[in-house]
């Protein structure tokens, strides 16, 4: 089962458990039901917000598949190119945010930050979308990460 399934599923047990949470005595179901709360605390935000986390994931894809960045491409960029490019989207839709009546010309300037070519610099004038971006480059940034400390634990160890 895929984890975006799983974990709905997971959701809909949590809320089913919701009724009877703080009925149990003390001892393992009181912590159970402790641990019930938590969990329901942690996914009623996440519906809150599945909509941009959607979006999100959706730019990843299509960085993966249209634009043919793959992992091992991106594991190329093991710097923080990708977080810093992820940054200067992040930035610009805090600039568009914070002054809407901007020039949309100022929105083409290349930041100084940026890692890559000057062409591959392709802000949107829709602040949100440009989190979008944002995002879609944390999330690969991160893949970076993980990815490398995989490898690293799969390594032997030459002691």
């Amino acid at each position: 089962m895929n984890a975006p399934i799983l974990n709905m599923h997971l959701a809909d047990l949590l809320r089913q458990a919701q009724p009877y949470v703080g009925r149990a005595p003390s001892g393992p179901g009181q912590e159970l039901s402790t641990k019930i709360v938590d969990a329901l605390a942690l996914i009623a935000p996440a519906e809150q917000y599945s909509a941009a986390g959607a979006d999100v994931l959706a730019e990843r894809r299509r960085q993966i598949h249209v634009e043919g960045f793959s992992l091992e491409h991106d594991d190329e960029h093991h710097r923080g190119e990708l977080a810093i490019a992820a940054a200067c989207y992040a930035e610009e839709a805090f600039c568009q945010m914070r002054d809407p009546d901007r020039l949309p010309e100022i929105s083409q300037i290349v930041p100084e930050l940026w890692p890559w070519e000057p062409t591959w610099w392709k802000p949107s004038l829709d602040a949100r979308k440009n989190l979008v971006k944002a995002g879609a480059l944390t999330l690969a940034a991160i893949g970076v990460i993980d990815r490398a400390i995989e490898r690293e634990l799969l390594e032997p160890s030459h002691d």
